[in-house]
């Protein structure tokens, strides 16, 4: 799947504004659009990108700025170890776990990450970015198709992502927050 839309999904899923606000949403404030958003609207939408960003992202943008190109010619071999620790189950249940430790709502929205693991696993074909999700104990990487050869896994996420953007927003600005046991995350 694309970038953009496991960061969009991933912060419809995981944040307050989103499914985990419950009916409630963000921590209220005087300003009602200010009240549709908080950190944890930014935390999810980041761990949603996080597995591509801290693995491809820095090759991807060295190629773009210094090789004028997508940069997905050349590829060192470091950029697809890391890739594989970025997309691996283990190693995202294991920091959110430690994470949880310390903060619960953080941890909640680093749910972003696995999420995005998961939907990665039936959008990447073995090969270098199949998904790995029990590396490093295991190499083996699910059979899924590549998004990137088929417009309908890039196109229908994204437009589903909107549809359901439009949803939040038009609910959360539009209603008024409803009793605080609704809301799935804490105000810690």
């Amino acid at each position: 799947m694309d970038t953009l839309t496991h960061a969009l999904s991933g912060a419809a899923l995981f944040s307050r504004t989103g499914l985990l606000g419950g009916k409630k949403g963000a921590i209220p404030t005087k300003n009602r659009m200010l009240s549709v958003f908080d950190w944890t609207t930014g935390s999810a939408f980041f761990f949603g990108l996080f597995p591509d960003i801290i693995s491809i992202g820095p090759h991807f943008v060295y190629s773009l700025l210094f090789d004028n190109s997508m940069g997905f010619q050349a590829v060192p071999d470091f950029v697809f170890t890391i890739y594989k620790y970025t997309h691996s189950l283990l190693i995202a249940s294991a920091l959110i776990l430690l994470v949880s430790l310390f903060n619960r709502t953080f941890a909640l929205t680093m749910l972003a990450w696995p999420f995005h693991i998961v939907t990665d696993m039936f959008t990447h074909a073995p090969g270098p970015f199949g998904t790995r999700v029990f590396y490093p104990i295991s190499d083996f990487a699910f059979p899924g198709s590549d998004w990137w050869k088929n417009g309908y896994l890039t196109t229908l996420p994204i437009l589903i992502m909107i549809v359901v953007w439009i949803f939040i927003l038009w609910y959360r600005i539009a209603k008024s927050p409803f009793s605080d046991d609704q809301n799935l995350i804490s105000e810690r």
